[in-house]
């Protein structure tokens, strides 16, 4: 089974404050190549993220918890993010998943609340709590776990150790770890090369280019040296001329603040958070 077509099923709000089905990005197709590829081998997903802002990885993740929950019976759900608003965002996209489901007639809701969903016939649901919750997930099995921005916990190392005891080892268990860089020598920083390791540049992403943020397109004259080092990379003056809009709006000026919210490199990403 692939996930691709239910997931082009489901709505989602849009920038633009429109709701639109979800057309998944380069980042989201790759994520969900991903997950296609352990399923369809029978491999539980272990997937960990380290992304540029944003590419939609939260959006996509939320999509295909929401599917495994709805597609397996018996599935309990986690997600947790760092903040209490961050984790009640993340839900409020579950609801308009199910909201706009196209088979929503096949299914009843059993409970709906501001932390929970679960559904009558396949006995699953999805739930959503904070990193502040030391306690989140260690009571029952958690079949799929989302978690948001882990590299911004408090405690990812006792969280973690705490989850992955209740997670079982099958083929239709998934996590998702997913977090912008905050820094080296931490837990986020050193479990990123795990199983399947996913790193999404700014610099591969079409929206951020002076064309599409339809900046004025000057001749970049001189280079400093990391834009030299990007030029090597590939990397076209379109994405230059918005990097350096970007560092002057979006960054303060602050070019190390620049590279760990829209990172090219993984090192870049770490060091300079760090």
């Amino acid at each position: 089974m692939r996930f691709d077509p239910l997931v082009e099923r489901l709505q989602i709000r849009t920038k633009e404050q429109t709701i639109e089905h979800l057309k998944p990005n380069w980042a989201q197709v790759e994520l969900l190549d991903a997950v296609n590829r352990n399923y369809s081998k029978g491999r539980p997903n272990r997937i960990i993220v380290l992304k540029a802002r944003q590419l939609g990885i939260s959006t996509i993740s939320e999509a295909l918890m929401f599917l495994w929950v709805v597609l397996h019976h018996n599935t309990y759900g986690l997600v947790i993010a760092h903040e209490v608003d961050a984790s009640e965002y993340l839900l409020s996209m579950t609801k308009l998943y199910w909201d706009t489901f196209p088979f929503k007639n096949l299914y009843t809701t059993k409970y709906v609340s501001r932390k929970e969903l679960t559904w009558e016939e396949t006995g699953s649901g999805i739930r959503i709590a904070t990193a502040k919750n030391m306690r989140a997930g260690r009571s029952r099995t958690v079949n799929a776990l989302h978690a948001s921005e882990v590299g911004f916990w408090e405690h990812p190392d006792e969280m973690m150790l705490g989850l992955r005891q209740t997670i079982p080892n099958t083929p239709k268990s998934l996590i998702i770890l997913e977090s912008t860089a905050n820094g080296v020598g931490n837990w986020f920083y050193d479990t990123w090369n795990g199983d399947t390791p996913l790193f999404f540049p700014w610099w591969r992403h079409p929206e951020y280019t002076a064309t599409h943020a339809r900046l004025k397109r000057e001749p970049l004259l001189s280079l400093n040296e990391d834009e030299r080092v990007l030029q090597r990379m590939g990397i076209d003056d379109d994405h230059l001329i918005w990097r350096r809009w970007a560092i002057r709006n979006l960054a303060d000026q602050n070019v190390e603040r620049f590279m760990q919210e829209y990172p090219a490199t993984p090192e870049e990403a770490f060091i300079a958070s760090g």
